[in-house]
C-alpha cells in the first residue's frame, strides 16, 4: 500500500481539479477487455479508496453508466467539458471510488499492489514479478492487507 498523502489530479483541459487524501485501500492494475475499451490502454490502473477521500475542487461533473462484465453497473464519473473519465463506482452507490491513476499530477505516484485479469494481457506488456498477479479476479483475502479489507467493509455498510 501507498504512504498517506494527499495527491492532486484533474482531467485533461483543466476544467476538473481533485484532492486524493489518505493512504487507499488498494491500487489495482486491470487487463480485462472492459477497461481497455473503457481507457483505449492495454491497462487500466485505479486508485481504490472511500469517496470522501477524493475532494473535488474545481470543476463540473457528469456521470453516466455502463453494463460490467458482471452484469452489474459501472457509473462513471467524467469532466463535463472534456469527457476525461476520472472515476467511477460499481454496484453500490458513491461509497467507494476507483480513482483512475492516469489523471494524478504525478502518476508514478501510486504504484499497483495486483495485476489481474492477465489472461486478455496484450503479450508484449511486462509485469513485474514481485507483484501479486492473477489471470482473472484475485483472491482479495490474500492479497490485501486486514486493514484495507476493514475499510471496504466498513464503506459497503454505507451503500
Amino acid at each position: 500500500m501507498e504512504t498517506e498523502k494527499t495527491l492532486t489530479g484533474g482531467c485533461l483541459c483543466g476544467a476538473i481539479r481533485y484532492e486524493l487524501v489518505g493512504a487507499p485501500i488498494v491500487v489495482n492494475a486491470c487487463y480485462c477487455t472492459d477497461c481497455q475499451r473503457l481507457s483505449g490502454a492495454p491497462v487500466t490502473v485505479n486508485i481504490v479508496t472511500e469517496s470522501e477521500n477524493v475532494r473535488l475542487l474545481s470543476g463540473d461533473i457528469v456521470t453516466n453508466g455502463v453494463p460490467t462484465g458482471s452484469g452489474g453497473q459501472q457509473t462513471i464519473h467524467r469532466c463535463a467539458s472534456c469527457g476525461a473519465r476520472l472515476w467511477s463506482n460499481y454496484n453500490m452507490g458513491d461509497v467507494i471510488r476507483f480513482v483512475a491513476a492516469g489523471t494524478l499530477d504525478d502518476p508514478a505516484a501510486v504504484t499497483p499492489d495486483v495485476h489481474f485479469y492477465l489472461r486478455s494481457r496484450a503479450p508484449w506488456l511486462v509485469v513485474p514479478d514481485d507483484v501479486p498477479t492473477a489471470q482473472d479476479f484475485y483472491d482479495v483475502k490474500a492479497v490485501w492487507p486486514a486493514e484495507s479489507i476493514a475499510r471496504w467493509k466498513a464503506a459497503s455498510t454505507r451503500a
